[in-house]
């Protein structure tokens, strides 16, 4: 699937999960249910993606926000194309130009007049230019997607270098583990059938009945974890 479709799609799951209080994981499982096309590469993306910008979304809301206030007449919340766009270029890392060219027809249908580039190649700058103090609840907040009440307290308890390093962890991408139904196989005869099916795992560190993939998977599209 070309590029263009995946950001597409990610920004049709931003609007949904943004405009309605439903549980992010249930939106995504009907989302894919209604679109049997999606492969397992491309719901691996969509998931990432989606779940990456909620966990980061109060940044990059904001930094897409105050860019295109900067650079057009927008006024109001940012748009899911351009959240979408922030956390491709910001988090995950990938190239701006891009970014731009695969959200370009859709952003110059939701935001005439300005090209992505306006926009998107200074929000690097503009995330950088944070006020950036260790001690400040909003600072630090605003940097990690967290509400300055619980960074507050994280301060009051810990101090600032810990309560920085435990924001980070709390954005960082959790591990996906099962626990294996020990009455229908044991664990080893599980994860060799994991294994044959492309799937690469550790054994839980918490229990003994539990297997670690090495990346994220849809696990509604392992037969094993079906059976």
């Amino acid at each position: 699937m070309k590029s263009s479709s995946l950001y597409g799609h990610l920004a049709e799951l931003l609007t949904m999960t943004r405009e309605t209080p439903s549980p992010a994981d249930g939106i995504v499982r009907r989302f894919f249910k209604d679109r049997h096309y999606l492969g397992g590469r491309e719901r691996r993306w969509l998931s990432s993606h989606l779940y990456g910008a909620l966990r980061h979304l109060r940044l990059l809301e904001h930094v897409a926000g105050e860019e295109l206030r900067a650079q057009t007449a927008w006024n109001g919340r940012a748009p899911a194309v351009a959240v979408g766009a922030a956390y491709g270029i910001l988090i995950a890392g990938e190239d701006p130009q891009e970014v731009c060219e695969a959200v370009r027809e859709m952003w110059n249908t939701g935001i005439p007049g300005c090209p992505p580039e306006a926009v998107l190649h200074a929000l690097p700058g503009r995330a950088a230019s944070i006020g950036y103090d260790p001690g400040t609840p909003s600072s630090l907040a605003l940097r990690h997607s967290c509400p300055d009440e619980i960074v507050g307290e994280g301060l009051a308890r810990l101090g600032p270098a810990a309560t920085e390093q435990l924001l980070v962890k709390l954005n960082e991408e959790a591990p996906l583990s099962i626990r294996v139904n020990t009455l229908k196989c044991t664990v080893e005869e599980c994860a060799r059938r994991l294994r044959a099916e492309g799937l690469e795992m550790l054994p839980g560190k918490l229990s003994p009945f539990a297997l670690a993939f090495h990346r994220r998977v849809v696990l509604d599209d392992i037969p094993a974890y079906r059976d």
